[in-house]
């Protein structure tokens, strides 16, 4: 996501930019804020499905809006050749897809593991640190629930078989 661009409203300029909270102008005057009356516009690229939820704060706090991105195919994170578990057969997967030329991953969102946005070795590591060491579960949607990815990344989910 980047920064949020202001719409023309009472007190911004067409095209504005303002990355950070908006929060109320006291006084009028100042950067662009959120008063009644102002619009915001937000430009997120990628496929995928986008969810909004505004919360209202109390005691005159600024309201949060919340923007989510997902690919919409559910998946477990971990679940590297996607058949429905977090086991050896997936460090192992993504080790070959990675090194060996091995079988195109078919979920690359589930085969990374530390959910960094991209495939690399200590995706593997973290899956056997998991399995092997008690660390910690890999991030949402979890090793045992399947889910959409709440982070938003270029990584790809053609499918994930009987995995979900």
């Amino acid at each position: 996501m980047g920064a949020a661009a202001l719409e023309h409203g009472e007190g911004s300029e067409p095209g504005a930019e303002h990355a950070g909270p908006l929060r109320p102008r006291e006084g009028g005057g100042g950067p662009p804020g959120w008063e009644s009356g102002n619009h915001i516009a937000f430009l997120i690229t990628g496929t995928g499905r986008r969810t909004a939820q505004a919360h209202d704060k109390p005691n005159g706090m600024p309201a949060q809006l919340v923007v989510r991105f997902s690919t919409g195919e559910p998946f477990r994170r971990g679940d590297a050749n996607v058949d429905g578990k977090l086991d050896i057969a997936d460090p192992i997967a993504t080790l070959g897809y990675l090194f060996l030329g091995g079988a195109e991953l078919p979920c690359l969102d589930a085969a990374d593991a530390d959910d960094s946005g991209g495939l690399d070795i200590t995706d593997a590591v973290r899956s056997l640190n998991y399995l092997f060491l008690g660390a910690e579960a890999p991030p949402a949607p979890g090793a045992d629930v399947c889910g959409e990815d709440p982070t938003g990344d270029e990584l790809d989910c053609a499918g994930t078989g009987e995995g979900c």
